[in-house]
């Protein structure tokens, strides 16, 4: 337990820290969080003893994977910092090994970032190893969420984007008012673009070029940007930084996002901020979202009607404006989510 007036000393134990993934990006976001009310050492499988700066955190490698099939080392087998630590974060409800090694740590004082997928709707339930004494999550609250092992606290999320990012589309790109479909890749398939089949990036985006020939279709995967119209692809461009994406999202008219992140939903939740509406599959983050701002498909059909719908002026002006106030009240106050926090580690010190 943190002395009277000592900021606490945290240590987060995740074995993605280094990931690109959604999952990553919620707990570097929620680990800054932390360090704005203490100090954060970050624990990562790998080559024992190695320490280096990553931002506003250390980060330690405390061992090889052991037994087999785990993903972090036995107590035994680690190589810990020798620091006191008044609490640990898991990534992860389901990592037993890290909960283990967290344990062994800081003993009962032990709490678990849930990175599961955010349920639509419907009584849920987080279970986790008795050894965790709370879940910290920041999915979408429910008013029957409940916890097996100890407390569930909803923090809420913060995201954020640049104002700027409206004033000067992307260069190169040599047109405003489209259609943008988003993917990590061009290889990735979507099994909710028509039930039972899968498409792959081309493919949903052709379907809406044939439905919408005079409109303007950008499709967004693996850096690349290219440019569709009249069935056709027009040209690409290479974007390289987060800045490029506001840009991209701010002078779109509606953007489809086919397998949107299942925590947040981070690329729907900055369209929304930038005041552009949202097509994703239903259910899931992305689809509380769309309710707000935006719309839901199961199928081609839903797909090409609520793009048709959204990218009317006089829906799309009423859609964009509500969106961006609902994306603004849940996700755009930092000092909110630091706050939660806050009381997070206050009443679990």
């Amino acid at each position: 337990m943190a002395e009277s007036g000592r900021r606490p000393c945290v240590a987060v134990l995740d074995s993605c820290w280094d990931d690109t993934s959604e999952r990553a990006f919620v707990s570097r976001t929620v680990a800054g969080a932390i360090a704005c009310h203490g100090t954060v050492d970050v624990l990562v499988p790998g080559e024992p003893g190695s320490r280096h700066p990553d931002g506003a955190f250390d980060v330690f490698t405390v061992g090889m994977a052991d037994p087999p099939g785990a993903i972090w080392p036995a107590p035994v087998l680690s190589r810990l910092p020798d620091v006191r630590y008044d609490l640990a974060v898991v990534v992860g409800t389901d990592d037993r090994h890290g909960i283990q090694l967290a344990t062994h740590l800081v003993g009962d004082r032990v709490l678990a970032l849930s990175v599961d997928p955010a349920p639509h709707r419907g009584s849920v339930e987080i279970r986790h190893d008795d050894r965790v004494r709370a879940v910290i999550s920041v999915a979408p609250a429910h008013p029957n969420r409940t916890g097996a092992g100890g407390a569930v606290h909803d923090i809420g999320f913060f995201v954020t984007t640049d104002a700027g990012a409206a004033t000067a589309p992307v260069n190169g790109i040599g047109c405003t008012g489209y259609v943008l479909v988003l993917a990590a890749s061009s290889a990735a398939t979507y099994p909710s673009v028509a039930a039972g089949e899968t498409t792959d990036l081309v493919a949903a985006a052709q379907w809406l070029v044939a439905r919408f020939p005079r409109t303007f279709v950008l499709t967004l995967a693996d850096g690349v940007v290219t440019v569709w119209r009249h069935r056709s692809p027009l040209g690409s461009v290479r974007v390289g930084t987060r800045m490029d994406l506001w840009r991209l999202l701010a002078f779109a008219r509606v953007i489809v996002d086919p397998r949107p992140g299942g925590i947040v939903a981070r690329e729907c939740v900055e369209s929304l901020l930038l005041g552009t509406p949202i097509v994703v599959p239903a259910g899931g983050a992305a689809g509380e979202h769309a309710e707000l701002g935006g719309a839901t498909y199961r199928d081609v059909a839903e797909l090409l009607g609520a793009v048709e719908v959204l990218a009317d002026p006089e829906v799309g002006t009423g859609m964009r404006a509500q969106g961006q106030k609902y994306a603004q009240g849940r996700f755009g106050s930092a000092r909110r989510f630091i706050d939660s926090i806050g009381e997070v580690l206050a009443s679990n010190s």
